[in-house]
């Protein structure tokens, strides 16, 4: 009896020691350089680099999978300039996989004394700068501060952005800048010399858009200083 005794804790023994030394072997081997990260998969980033995106969320450096802290990375990812949204999963044994929703240019701001261009999304975020002007969006007046890249234009152009965001496309065309007025209202100035568009606050904007539409179509437009559509049903137009 004392000999079978004795067979069962060295029985019990060696099961232990074989179930540490498979944990000690496993964490060896999640912090083993054969489960770094060999590739980063990264989707949906047209405007941002895929050079910048690694070093800015630290993955270029081939981190081990265990030290990847996904929330870290999306927190990184997202403060980059065009991204607007970033999820992150590990894919095991050595991917990490990056989506990206990157932001949509609103407008752009003259910079410099229109020396420089900056591209700006809905909500002010400053995309780029550059000396060549974007095409095709409208321009936002009278903006004090312009930062680098990742930072914001200032609230008071907030009234502008929104109107210039929400602009339809064959209004878009017509329209050379948008402006906010000390009062807090917004003008579009139209381009070639078409006169200026009151627009007043930044609301019922489909409405504002629909009669602007219709007088740009339908309506004698020569030597007209003011188009006043800040009442939509009843717009007003005041020649030079």
């Amino acid at each position: 009896m004392r000999r079978e005794e004795g067979r069962r804790r060295l029985r019990v023994v060696l099961a232990t020691l074989g179930v540490a030394g498979l944990l000690a072997a496993g964490a060896g081997l999640t912090r083993s350089p054969v489960l770094d990260v060999d590739y980063v998969d990264v989707r949906g980033a047209e405007q941002t680099p895929r050079r910048l995106l690694l070093r800015a969320t630290g993955l270029s450096g081939h981190p081990l999978m265990v030290e990847v802290d996904t929330d870290r990375v999306v927190r990184r990812a997202e403060a980059l300039a065009w991204v607007k949204k970033a999820t992150v999963r590990r894919l095991w044994p050595g991917t990490v996989r990056i989506d990206v929703t990157e932001r949509v240019p609103a407008a752009v701001v003259p910079v410099d004394g229109g020396r420089r261009w900056a591209l700006t999304d809905a909500t002010g975020r400053i995309l780029g700068v550059g000396a060549a002007k974007p095409a095709g969006l409208p321009v936002i007046a009278n903006v004090a501060d312009v930062g680098a890249p990742g930072s914001s234009i200032g609230a008071d152009a907030a009234a502008a952005l929104r109107v210039a965001a929400s602009l339809p496309p064959p209004l878009r065309s017509r329209v050379a800048d948008v402006a906010t007025t000390p009062g807090g209202e917004v003008e579009l100035q139209l381009v070639a010399r078409g006169g200026v568009v009151r627009l007043g606050p930044p609301e019922g904007l489909g409405l504002k858009f629909n009669a602007l539409a219709t007088l740009l179509e339908k309506a004698d437009l020569d030597n007209v200083g003011v188009i006043d559509v800040r009442v939509p049903r009843a717009p007003v137009l005041t020649r030079r």
